[in-house]
């Protein structure tokens, strides 16, 4: 597998989109590769269990193999008596990301011309609500946006609902990031327009040839966002959360406070719905709030961070199992390291655990906004 350009942007936290999304997270092997939306290409796979396509980028698919042989699946039963649409709640950052290609890095005190500047949505709270907003309809049409969208989706199409929770400022990125949001059919009731801040702001620095790059942020309205309602979790479900529907399944991330993540993780586990943490930016998390994470999916620096241990000591399986069984052991459920081009690692709590392989007949292109590869 081929080092992806653009990997700058990760979100590697969402789970497969597909009519029994309650049910199972299983999936079989790829059956065909397309190029979608900015540069990303798309796996398409079948669920096993309901026969629907579901569509992934190739970074992913690693993980979701791995968790169709590991069997994890839901712990919670659907809840919601007033639809029959499942509800992913996605709470993270939003961000205006202003990207620079370059050459090479800069080195202290040199002054450069980048080759090129592309200003672009994203934040991985948002990036994860339209990846699986996508993964969950058949039928993207990535190329139409706004009404033009909107008409083109078919009753099918409106299985998968998915709520954007977060903060934007009341400035023009904030305006642009929620109408991008909108276009591609989330629902932005959940995300709060702070008076007189800045939306988050990230400047990327990415060298052409290797893909590598540096990032440099700032929070911005992200770091004001709690919900609406902080102890009732249907404030998450966007529309429907107003008449008592609470969400399916709740993906968070750490673009927000992290005492918000926590909070919601607690009264996600009490209301009895599963929660997908993936701890990016990595913060230290009270060891309390494990046992209110169904999925924990972390990569190999997220790991070392919260652990901690040397980030060169994941170069060792050992260590992989080790780091693994203590987020089992404080509560999780359910924990994925993923290790780029080496797949992934696996641990549940009823003692299954092993490595899975990534795929190899796929190339990475671009992982744009797409997962951890």
């Amino acid at each position: 597998m081929t080092r992806a350009r653009f990997d700058f942007r990760r979100v590697a936290a969402r789970t497969p989109s597909c009519s029994c999304i309650r049910r199972s997270i299983a999936a079989t092997t790829v059956t065909s590769v397309a190029g979608h939306g900015h540069g990303a290409s798309l796996a398409q796979l079948h669920c096993k269990e309901c026969c629907d396509i579901i569509a992934f980028t190739e970074g992913e698919t690693s993980t979701l193999k791995m968790a169709g042989r590991a069997g994890l699946r839901s712990t919670a039963k659907r809840s919601n008596t007033m639809s029959s649409s499942p509800i992913i709640a996605v709470v993270g950052g939003i961000n205006m990301d202003l990207v620079y290609e370059t050459e090479r890095m800069p080195i202290l005190g040199e002054s450069m011309d980048a080759l090129s500047l592309l200003t672009v949505p994203g934040g991985k709270g948002a990036n994860t609500a339209i990846s699986t907003y996508k993964a969950g309809h058949n039928n993207p049409a990535s190329t139409q946006t706004g009404s033009d969208r909107r008409a083109s989706v078919g009753k099918k199409d409106l299985e998968i609902r998915v709520c954007m929770n977060g903060a934007v400022g009341d400035d023009a990125y904030g305006k642009t990031l929620l109408k991008k949001l909108e276009d591609h059919g989330i629902d932005t009731t959940g995300v709060h327009t702070f008076e007189g801040a800045q939306s988050g702001t990230c400047v990327v620095i990415v060298e052409k040839d290797t893909g590598e790059s540096r990032n440099l942020g700032i929070l911005g309205a992200n770091g004001q966002y709690e919900p609406h309602e902080p102890e009732r979790i249907e404030c998450l479900a966007g529309k429907a959360g107003k008449s008592g529907t609470k969400p399916d399944l709740i993906v968070t991330h750490l673009g927000v406070p992290r005492e918000t993540v926590e909070q919601i993780l607690e009264t996600a586990s009490n209301a009895g719905v599963d929660t997908i943490l993936n701890p990016s930016a990595p913060l230290y998390l009270v060891s309390e709030v494990y046992p209110a994470v169904t999925h924990l999916i972390m990569n190999e620096s997220e790991a070392a961070i919260l652990t901690p241990k040397p980030y060169e000591a994941f170069k060792d399986p050992k260590t992989r199992e080790e780091c693994a069984k203590h987020f089992i052991d404080l509560g999780a459920k359910n924990v994925i390291i993923t290790l780029g081009e080496k797949g992934a690692y696996y641990r549940t709590e009823s003692g299954q655990k092993g490595h899975v392989a990534a795929e190899k007949n796929v190339r990475v292109r671009d992982t744009t906004g797409a997962g951890y590869v």
